[in-house]
């Protein structure tokens, strides 16, 4: 048995496990469901990416399956799942999309902020493919791309990496020849709120950021899938952790939030009867 996990949203871990499926866990309070398989056939030709997330229009946390279809047409098929309804339904009216997924997104999970879910994908325009953040709003639940950073001089050869959350805020990580530049988009949608946080040389490694350091001062990163490091803002130096061996890291806070929809609407109840007495009292 193992476990891939797809995403973290509000202490809840959504982990791909042999041979169950998928799952929700909370791992403070060790309660976890099975979700039920979808019952439609969605064998796409590219593995499918995943996304999961809090649906704050619905007061719902939904889980969203991509597969992509090269022949006869290329297509996307693409279901969510709903946590009160525990059911997974299709997306339909996707038709004409204009957009691809980037090879390094494929089997990728979608970086979560802002009630959306977003991963790198590319649009074919004028014969040229350009690069793009596409997101996937969770309420919704339709398709739109970000505003991308201004490279500038830099912006013809470089490759993107990933796309990610730092401290509620969406990032790009971006390769030019060996060093790694961080964008950070600062203001959720306007393009000029994106700010090169730092430059980091690796030496070819690949890394992944995953949070920032209580004081702000350091970026903690994951280094060639296996190392975690610290990246010193204010002194521009790497910092390896005495920590090997996770080829897995995601960040997930601790809560009472339940993978059971019902739990949920009574621990909500709850706390509404306590502010209710707090202000009587």
């Amino acid at each position: 048995m193992f476990d891939i996990i797809i995403g973290s949203c509000n202490g809840l871990l959504a982990l791909k496990n042999y041979p169950k499926g998928i799952i929700l866990l909370n791992p403070l309070t060790k309660k976890h469901r099975v979700l039920p398989k979808f019952c439609g056939d969605l064998h796409g030709d590219k593995p499918s990416l995943h996304g999961f997330g809090y649906d704050v229009g619905s007061d719902d946390y939904k889980l969203v399956r991509i597969h992509v279809f090269k022949s006869p047409v290329y297509h996307i098929e693409a279901t969510v799942y709903g946590l009160k309804v525990n059911l997974w339904r299709r997306i339909k009216n996707i038709k004409n999309f204009p957009y691809s997924w980037a090879d390094h997104s494929y089997g990728g999970n979608g970086a979560f902020v802002n009630g959306a879910l977003h991963w790198l994908a590319n649009q074919n325009q004028d014969e040229m493919i350009n690069d793009l953040i596409l997101a996937f709003d969770l309420n919704i639940e339709t398709f739109y791309s970000m505003p991308m950073p201004s490279f500038g001089n830099e912006g013809g050869g470089g490759e993107l990496s990933g796309v990610y959350v730092l401290k509620g805020c969406l990032s790009l990580l971006c390769k030019y020849s060996e060093p790694w530049d961080l964008w950070v988009m600062k203001e959720y949608g306007v393009k000029d709120s994106w700010s090169k946080l730092f430059t980091m040389n690796e030496n070819g490694y690949r890394v992944i950021p995953l949070a920032f350091s209580s004081r702000g001062d350091k970026v903690l990163f994951q280094k060639n899938s296996k190392d975690l490091c610290w990246y010193h803002l204010d002194m521009h130096r790497v910092e390896s952790l005495l920590v090997k061996g996770p080829s897995d890291v995601h960040v997930c806070v601790d809560t009472l939030v339940s993978p059971f929809a019902e739990s949920n609407r009574s621990l909500k109840k709850k706390k509404t009867r306590k502010r209710r007495k707090g202000k009587r009292n």
